[in-house]
């Protein structure tokens, strides 16, 4: 990866593509085959809580840098909800 603004476009395989709070996705690209859950929650305020759950995560995903990068993506997606929120107002 290089820049701030680098990419990581996963590739993986649905495991659970059905209607619910619980979608799941295998990375075979990934050592080990990293799995992906995310999990939403309807919180009483109007909001969602969302948990992303990952298993067999490799030292090359796990390493600090790609955290940053994740926990980035994270931050520019909540800014974006909020963008759109706003509009609806």
């Amino acid at each position: 990866m290089t820049g701030s603004m680098s990419t990581y476009p996963p590739c993986g395989c649905v495991d659970r593509a059905r209607r619910g709070p619980s979608p799941a996705w295998t990375e075979p690209g990934v050592e080990g085959g990293m799995t992906t859950t995310i999990t939403f929650t309807e919180l009483d305020n109007g909001r969602t809580e969302v948990i992303t759950q990952q298993t067999n995560v490799s030292a090359m995903v796990a390493d600090s840098q790609a955290r940053k990068g994740f926990e980035t993506s994270l931050s520019r997606f909540n800014e974006y909800a909020a963008a759109l929120t706003a509009r609806r107002r």
